[in-house]
């Protein structure tokens, strides 16, 4: 059996990377909740 070709494993590292980002996003998003908006945003 071939493996998988370089693009699909890089793709599954990076859907894994922006799950794991978005978890940490949301986190912070919750935090900002109990504080006043940043300037910018």
């Amino acid at each position: 059996m071939r493996e998988p070709h370089t693009w699909q494993r890089a793709l599954a590292i990076f859907e894994e990377f922006s799950d794991r980002r978005a978890a940490r996003l949301r986190e912070m998003l919750r935090g900002l909740d109990a504080q006043p908006p940043l300037a910018g945003w």
